[in-house]
């Protein structure tokens, strides 16, 4: 079964990620609710993929991006802000 790492320091957010991809699709779903978690989780398994919040209370800048890029994992990316920067470095299409 394909796993999925959902980041997030909200428990409703992460309980909603949970509850909507639980009825749609068949992947077991890993919850870490800080960047020193999901490195955890990291080390220990493979994912298919990630969900990650930007604004983490123990993430200075984007480290949460930068070790998702570091095991080359597909991210989805939700926040309230998204610098124009980080898009531009990044290289997002469609945005």
């Amino acid at each position: 079964m394909k796993k999925i790492l959902i980041i997030d320091n909200s428990k409703v957010t992460i309980s909603m990620f949970k509850n909507t991809l639980n009825q749609e699709l068949d992947l077991e779903i890993v919850a870490a609710h800080s960047l020193e978690e999901s490195k955890k989780y990291l080390q220990n398994g493979s994912f298919f993929m990630a969900v990650t919040n930007l604004n983490l209370p123990d993430v200075n800048r984007n480290e949460n991006l930068e070790l998702l890029e570091s095991y080359n994992i597909p991210t989805i990316i939700f926040s309230s802000q998204i610098e124009s920067k980080l898009l531009e470095d990044k290289k997002f299409p469609n945005i």
